[in-house]
């Protein structure tokens, strides 16, 4: 009885150890598996995140690079605009079509624009009295007394004797539009005159720069009125000598063309 009580003992005791070792065996794969899971569980995090760091590198690429094709764009249409106000573009075509006509020209450069399309020079001589104005009738009285004619343009012009092509030099009205109206002289007054001859123009540029100057001094003790060059200073001796000066190198310049 004793020995079978030992020997139910014994079994009993290997099947506690079995079970023990069982146990343990189990707790061992079971935190292995747990170890594998959690790395693997990493590893897949891991994956997540290198695959969201590279979404989000294209992501700033790809607006890096919409960025840069706008810039792009921008300069494009700043080097359009820049064609357009260097010359080349629309805006020049533009500015060329709103250039001053020869009637919004000072009164004697439009005539002289109309009269030729080789002008190189214009020599001007303005006759203006200290009050301001004087009467366009009496004007006209002693342009004609100084041999010049109303004509091209309706203003004044003096030709050589006997011809009628270009004139020698011309008068213009220094009120605007810069014409004479003969139906309204009576009535009108003006702020002055203005002799100008052009370069080249027609015969000896200095004989007719003389004619001109000389009856610019007859004209001015009529009108009782003063002397003036195209800036509206005085027009002295020594202004009327240094014009002729490069109405004279004028001459020697286009004799060499």
């Amino acid at each position: 009885m004793w020995e079978l009580r030992w020997v139910l003992l014994a079994l009993g005791l290997v099947l506690i150890a079995a079970v023990w070792v069982w146990s343990g065996r189990s707790t061992g794969d079971s935190g292995k598996s747990d170890r594998s899971q959690r790395r693997r569980v990493s590893r897949e995090e891991a994956a997540d995140s290198e695959s969201g760091a590279s979404a989000a590198a294209e992501g700033e690429s790809s607006a890096e690079a919409v960025a840069i094709a706008g810039d792009d764009a921008g300069n494009d249409n700043d080097a359009e605009g820049a064609a357009g106000d260097n010359g080349t573009g629309p805006a020049h075509e533009q500015g060329a079509a709103e250039q001053p006509t020869a009637e919004q020209l000072a009164p004697e450069q439009a005539a002289a624009e109309k009269a030729s399309e080789t002008i190189d020079k214009v020599i001007t001589v303005r006759c203006q009295t200290k009050e301001g104005t004087m009467s366009v009738e009496q004007v006209i009285l002693a342009l004609r007394a100084a041999g010049l004619r109303h004509g091209r343009y309706d203003i004044f012009h003096r030709h050589a004797e006997g011809t009628e092509g270009e004139p020698l030099f011309s008068v213009a009205n220094l009120t605007e539009p810069g014409s004479f109206d003969l139906t309204r002289a009576s009535e009108a007054t003006t702020a002055g005159i203005t002799l100008f001859m052009v370069l080249p123009g027609n015969g000896d540029a200095v004989e007719r720069f003389d004619m001109m100057t000389r009856t610019a001094r007859e004209l001015a003790g009529e009108l009782e009125a003063e002397l003036y060059d195209e800036s509206g200073s005085f027009w002295s001796i020594q202004r009327e000598r240094y014009v002729r000066d490069e109405v004279i190198l004028h001459g020697l310049k286009h004799e060499k063309r």
